[in-house]
């Protein structure tokens, strides 16, 4: 047996599972990953949101991404949001999810038809202004494209 010695600690106010308010939160993007749905077995992006000021810092946000769906309408409205997201993190393309990793992004937080917070909308933090990739002419495509 092996003495641990561990209290137990009541969350704050128990917010850890409710919804975050409608409004505009400091975030960076803590996480990004490619997953395989457990319904569909299609691909997925899936991002993090990790607020970082304010009365909910530390508190999440995540957001999928379908960009390997079967209905091409979903594909696109996720090519729109990522590419707002670009745009908002002054990126002129993403070439690998994983450049997304840390970037600091103000997003705009409601509710989604579960009632769940999701991700509206993007603005920038204060970034710095858009690059092309080495080489290119500026009209970069990203891999999912």
């Amino acid at each position: 047996m092996v003495l641990l010695n561990i209290n137990a600690i009541e969350p704050a106010d128990n917010l850890e599972f409710t919804p975050l308010p409608e409004g505009w939160y400091a975030a960076s993007i803590s996480e990004s990953a490619i997953r395989t749905g457990k319904e569909s077995g299609k691909d997925y992006l899936n991002l993090e949101f990790t607020v970082t000021s304010g009365d909910f810092t530390s508190r999440k946000v995540w957001m999928v991404y379908s960009l390997w769906h079967d209905n091409p309408d979903v594909v696109q409205w996720a090519k729109e949001k990522l590419g707002k997201l670009a745009a908002a993190l002054n990126m002129a393309a993403i070439e690998d999810h994983e450049e997304l990793e840390g970037q600091q992004v103000e997003i705009k937080v409601g509710p989604n038809k579960k009632g769940d917070s999701e991700v509206k909308y993007y603005r920038s933090a204060g970034n710095t202004p858009p690059t092309a990739p080495a080489g290119s002419n500026g009209k970069s495509k990203p891999a999912w494209a």
